[in-house]
């Protein structure tokens, strides 16, 4: 039995983003670096007599929609044999953010089942493009649908700030933006791999969505604008499809006088933390 346990769900960024046009299956292929990032939702299992969802504070995501919900109800599907637990989901992560945040709530399920002995092996990218990356954690290169990863070096202790504008962004609606724009460019995730792998800063994180973003979401735009004039002469890069932006390479005394900075601006959601390893 399981009695109780906590797991921590950490936060992602993209440290760039190319997206290809939609395959037959609707899905749009990806081309993107992703590292894990310190700051961590949590996730208290406990015994119980049926399965229930608890989220303080966000009574509106215990739904059957969620992606812890999703990850158990999947695993029986697979033939787990998991206990009736109830799961207590204590939201850091903001939603809708382009973080990860469901996506490695949901990983965090699926490590706690594998500790009970699942060995299931079936795709985990039906849950999420992003849960595959999330089992293995720390840096990763991941292609096609989120499934083709191929690790990378990791640059744990490295600080950056995350912002956030206190709006939700759609990603469906991003990806449908993005299919009618004519703005399908390139994006030289290669190069950055080469560099990441050497640990040199690129110049750039390019994210072929942001555009599609501000396209849903105008105010994003002028989000970025003023996070440019605030944090120069540090860059902005969105994450995902959106809407939080970071500003990587920032050592501790810069990250708190940014962020009392920008909580002065009244910036909705600011974050100092670091990337972290598996």
């Amino acid at each position: 039995m399981v009695h109780s346990v906590e797991l921590f769900a950490q936060a992602k960024v993209n440290l760039g983003l190319w997206v290809g046009s939609p395959a037959a299956n609707g899905y749009h292929p990806i081309d993107t670096i992703m590292h894990t990032v310190e700051w961590a939702d949590s996730l208290v299992i406990r015994d119980h007599h049926r399965y229930q969802l608890t989220v303080p504070h966000y009574p509106q995501l215990a739904t059957d929609d969620n992606l812890v919900t999703r990850a158990y109800h999947w695993l029986l599907d697979q033939g787990a044999e998991l206990p009736p637990v109830s799961v207590t989901l204590n939201k850091r992560i903001p939603t809708g953010a382009g973080l990860g945040g469901g996506s490695s709530d949901a990983a965090a399920v699926l490590r706690w089942a594998q500790s009970l002995g699942f060995a299931g092996n079936a795709s985990v990218a039906e849950l999420g493009m992003d849960v595959p990356f999330f089992l293995c954690q720390g840096a990763a290169r991941a292609r096609g649908f989120g499934e083709q990863l191929t690790p990378l070096a990791q640059w744990p202790g490295l600080g950056l700030l995350l912002m956030n504008p206190g709006f939700e962004v759609s990603t469906k609606m991003v990806y449908q933006a993005y299919d009618i724009m004519d703005n399908q460019g390139d994006c030289a995730i290669d190069e950055l791999e080469r560099l990441w792998q050497r640990r040199q800063m690129p110049d750039h994180f390019c994210n072929v969505l942001e555009p599609a973003a501000w396209r849903v979401a105008p105010a994003l735009k002028d989000f970025k604008d003023a996070l440019t004039r605030w944090m120069s002469p540090f860059g902005c890069y969105l994450s995902g499809s959106g809407g939080t932006y970071y500003s990587i390479g920032l050592d501790p005394d810069q990250l708190e006088w940014y962020q009392d900075k920008l909580l002065n601006c009244h910036v909705p959601w600011v974050v100092a933390t670091r990337l972290t390893g598996e």
